[in-house]
C-alpha cells in the first residue's frame, strides 16, 4: 500500500525506524485548490520549510504554473485543482470531475454538459460557466457559488463584492463574444470614443443609448432603470453583459460610473414608460411541448406565414415536427430573457422572426389557444 486518505490529507509508509507510517497534511485555498502539503519528516514535532513535501500553483483554469511546483518525497498527491484528481497517465494531464473530464490547457471540458438545456446561453463545453472566481465547478455540471459570496450578495446587494460578482456573471453570459468586442474597440478608436462620450450620460443621446440596450436583448428602459435604480449586483450584471457583447465593449465606460446610482435617469424614465413584464408567445404540438425555451414577442396569429418565418421544425433534416396546433401566451420580465435572435432557418423554413430564449419556469402563463391547422 502506497498511501490511504484521511480527512486532512493522507497516511504514507515511513522509512524512519520505529515508525511504520507518517501523516501528510494538505491545505486548500478558497477555491478548493490544493496548494501545499507538509509532513513531520524529521520526527521532531515541528514543521520547517524543508518538510514541505508538495507545493502547487495554478493558472485560472487549472493548468499548473511551470517552475513553481515541488514534489520532494513519496508518491505525488494528485487531488489538486479544485480538489479533483489529476489524470496524467499516458501524458493526458486532465482533471476527472464526476460527470466529465476537464483539460486545463484548453480551458474546456471534453464532454457535453449534461445540464446543457438548462443553460442554453452557455457553451456546452464551458468550464464553470466561464465565471471564474465566483465559485467552483460542481461535478462537471454547473457553477457552485462560493458560500461566503452568496451570503455577501444576499446581505449587501449594493456593496462592492456584489457589484464585482454581478459584473463577472454578466461577462460569463457572453464570454464567447468578448474577444471580438475588444477587437472592435481597438479597430475603431474614433467610433469608440464617440460612443463612449455619447453614452456617458443617457440624456446626451437617449436614442443611441436605447439602441445599445435593445441590441443586448433587453428593453432600453429596463436597462436604464437597472443602471439608475437597481442594486449594485444588478448593475454589475448589465455592465458585464455590455462588456462582453459583440461590439458593445464601449458600454464599460458608462457602466463603471453607473455602479454609483445617478439621478439623471429619472428624466429618461419620465419620457419613456414600460410595463415591468413583456408578452411572449409559444406555439407547440406534435414533438414540441408547451414548456420550451423558444418564444417570440410577435403574436403568431398576426402573421399569415408564421411557420415559415419562425423556422419551425417540419419533419425534415431536424427529425422533429412542431405542428403549431396550440399556443400559450405568457408574461416575462426582460431580465429573464436569456438571449434574443432571429429565428434560425430549419427544414426549408426561412426563419428570421424575432425569437427570445427564455427558461419556461420564468414565464407566467396567461392564456391558452387552439390554432387552426
Amino acid at each position: 500500500m502506497e498511501f490511504f486518505f484521511t480527512g486532512k490529507g493522507r497516511v504514507v509508509p515511513d522509512a524512519i525506524p520505529g515508525r511504520a507510517y507518517r501523516y501528510e497534511y494538505y491545505h486548500q485555498d478558497h477555491l478548493g485548490n490544493t496548494r501545499v502539503g507538509y509532513s513531520d519528516l524529521n520526527d521532531d514535532h515541528a514543521i520547517t520549510n524543508d518538510e514541505i513535501i508538495q507545493e502547487s500553483h495554478y493558472y485560472p483554469f487549472g493548468m499548473t504554473i511551470a517552475g513553481m511546483q515541488t514534489q520532494q518525497v513519496g508518491p505525488e498527491h494528485k487531488f489538486k485543482f479544485q480538489g479533483q484528481e489529476l489524470q496524467d497517465d499516458f501524458g493526458l494531464n486532465w482533471y476527472g470531475f464526476k460527470w466529465r473530464n476537464h483539460d486545463p490547457s484548453i480551458a474546456r471540458f471534453f464532454g457535453v454538459d449534461p445540464l446543457a438545456e438548462k443553460y442554453v446561453y452557455n457553451s456546452v463545453y464551458a468550464f464553470q460557466e466561464n465565471k471564474l472566481g465566483l465559485g467552483t465547478e460542481l461535478e462537471g455540471r454547473e457553477l457552485d457559488f462560493l458560500p461566503w459570496l452568496t451570503a455577501e450578495v444576499a446581505t449587501n446587494p449594493d456593496g462592492p463584492v456584489a457589484a464585482t460578482a454581478g459584473f463577472a456573471m454578466g461577462v460569463g453570459k457572453h464570454v464567447e463574444n468578448s474577444v471580438e468586442g475588444i477587437g472592435n474597440m481597438v479597430a475603431h478608436p474614433i467610433e469608440t470614443l464617440d460612443n463612449m462620450s455619447a453614452l456617458a450620460n443617457p440624456l446626451l443621446n437617449p436614442e443611441k443609448y436605447s439602441q445599445f440596450a435593445v441590441s443586448m436583448g433587453m428593453a432600453a428602459t429596463e436597462k436604464i432603470n437597472i443602471m439608475e435604480n437597481g442594486t449594485a449586483f444588478e448593475q454589475g450584471m448589465v455592465v458585464g453583459e455590455a462588456a462582453a457583447f459583440v461590439g458593445e465593449m464601449i458600454l464599460v465606460s458608462k457602466g463603471v460610473g453607473a455602479l454609483t446610482k445617478g439621478a439623471e435617469g429619472a428624466a429618461v424614465m419620465s419620457e419613456v414608460s414600460e410595463s415591468t413584464t413583456q408578452t411572449v408567445f409559444r406555439v407547440f404540438g406534435a414533438d414540441a411541448r408547451a414548456e420550451g425555451f423558444s418564444w417570440t414577442p410577435t403574436n403568431p396569429t398576426s402573421i399569415p406565414n408564421f411557420r415559415n418565418v419562425a423556422g419551425l421544425p417540419s419533419g425534415g433534416a431536424s427529425g422533429a415536427t412542431n405542428s403549431a396546433e396550440f399556443m400559450v401566451t405568457g408574461q416575462v420580465k426582460p431580465t429573464n430573457i436569456i438571449q434574443t435572435r432571429p429565428a434560425l432557418p430549419l427544414d426549408g423554413n426561412v426563419g428570421g422572426l424575432p425569437e427570445y430564449i427564455i427558461d419556461p419556469k420564468n414565464v407566467t402563463l396567461t392564456d391558452f389557444s387552439v390554432l387552426k391547422p
